[in-house]
C-alpha cells in the first residue's frame, strides 16, 4: 500500500489530507514543517509527498524542488491556496509534480496523484 508523506503546518488541513487519503486507501506519514519533513524523507517506504507551498520554515516550492533533485524517484503533490500560476511555471516539464489548488477535495487529490503514478485502492 502506498505511502504518503504529507507536509502541512496546518493541524486541521493535515488531518483533512491525512482522511482523504485514508479514503483512498493509502497510507498518510505526516509532518508539520520543512524540518520534519526532511528528516521523514528518508523512510524507504514513503512513495509520494503532498507539500503544502506555504510552510512557516521553508517553502514548500523550494522543498519540492530539493526533494526533486535528492529523490527523483518520488512524485510530489504541491498544494498552494494562492495563485499556481508561478507554481506551474517553476515545474513546467516535470511530470513527476503536480499542482493542486487549496482547498483541495478527495477528487482533486486523487487525480493529482493518479497524474503521478501514484495508485489508490478506492
Amino acid at each position: 500500500m502506498p505511502k504518503i508523506l504529507v507536509v502541512e503546518d496546518d493541524s486541521l488541513v493535515r488531518a483533512l489530507a491525512v482522511d482523504f487519503l485514508s479514503e483512498l486507501g493509502l497510507v498518510a506519514e505526516e509532518a508539520g514543517t520543512a524540518a520534519e519533513a526532511l528528516v521523514k524523507i528518508h523512510d524507504p517506504e514513503i512513495n509520494a509527498l503532498v507539500i503544502d507551498v506555504g510552510l512557516p520554515d521553508r517553502g514548500g516550492d523550494e522543498i519540492a524542488a530539493g526533494f526533486r533533485l535528492s529523490h527523483p524517484h518520488l512524485p510530489i503533490i504541491i498544494a498552494s491556496g494562492r495563485g499556481e500560476a508561478e507554481l506551474l511555471q517553476q515545474f513546467s516539464g516535470d511530470a513527476g509534480v503536480r499542482i493542486v489548488g487549496k482547498p483541495y477535495t478527495l477528487d482533486s487529490l486523487e487525480q493529482a496523484l493518479l497524474a503521478v503514478g501514484v495508485s489508490s485502492v478506492r
